[in-house]
């Protein structure tokens, strides 16, 4: 693909937060600045983001993208980014990103988390009805994380020493967390409103590999981003397979209990995006 890094910095602008505001969470979301410009190009964005590498996961892709946003936008200034917190030669834990508002000269704390979940309608609670497409994740687990050790990390003793050097006081820095989400629903409940989470997120749903057959999906046509590439728009592809050799790429990672995302696009030109389980 052309421009794939400018591509997948798009595919993150336009990912919707998971919650609005506070949410059901009891915790803020911080609203991304808009972008009112074009999308940079790759060249653009890979000058001011070296590190976006091919081996570049997709968590930290996604901090590159964030940081490069906020260096472009003249909204808020980047005091430091995955900021070590180190305590008797041993790290604790890391900030993901102080910013200041620019405007109110506010300090921010903010964490950044970017998931892919679907959801099982066969777990009993709602909200870990979200789980992550190998099942080893979950949103529950996301938050509890947040909650729990992401956020107090702030208010850690050494932490207030690294921002002591900074000249911030942890006391007055506001702590907020940019969760943005894709979400992928049974195809039996596409169309269905969930609660707890924002349905502007729902983006695709899942099948099982027993329904991945050729009576069904042999007219259409396929492909199976790497990760690094979810996020990207499919109307944006332009390398289309047939049935047959995308089913044998899902048999094989799902021998290796690896559930792909696949782009499809059926003969009158829809465009979908799924997930087909291994479980």
């Amino acid at each position: 693909m052309n421009n794939r890094i400018s591509q997948q910095f798009q595919g993150f602008i336009n990912s919707y937060p998971l919650w609005e505001n506070l949410g059901p969470f009891d915790i803020e979301q911080f609203k991304l600045p808009e972008l009112t410009n074009n999308f940079p190009q790759e060249n653009e964005i890979l000058k001011e983001v070296p590190s976006l590498t091919n081996k570049f996961v997709l968590g930290k892709r996604m901090e590159g993208f964030f940081s490069f946003l906020i260096q472009i936008t003249s909204e808020y200034r980047l005091i430091a980014q995955n900021l070590q917190i180190v305590q008797d030669k041993i790290t604790i834990g890391e900030i993901d990103f102080l910013l200041e508002d620019i405007k109110t000269q506010e300090k921010l704390h903010i964490e950044l988390v970017y998931k892919f979940y679907l959801y099982d309608p066969a777990i009993e609670r709602e909200m870990e009805k979200w789980i992550g497409p190998n099942r080893k994740d979950s949103l529950p687990q996301k938050i509890r994380k947040l909650q729990e050790k992401q956020l107090p990390l702030l208010y850690h003793e050494a932490t207030s020493r690294v921002l002591s050097d900074l000249n911030i006081n942890n006391n007055v820095v506001k702590q907020l967390v940019c969760f943005k989400a894709n979400l992928f629903v049974p195809l039996n409940m596409n169309g269905k409103l969930f609660p707890i989470i924002n349905n502007s997120c729902i983006s695709g749903y899942w099948i099982k590999c027993t329904e991945f057959n050729e009576k069904i999906f042999s007219r259409n046509e396929f492909f199976a981003p790497k990760k690094p590439d979810w996020p990207i728009d499919p109307a944006l592809n332009n390398e289309w397979l047939p049935f047959p050799i995308i089913l044998d790429m899902v048999e094989e990672l799902h021998k290796k209990k690896i559930s792909p995302l696949l782009w499809m696009k059926t003969p009158e030109g829809i465009l979908e995006r799924l997930f087909v389980v291994w479980w």
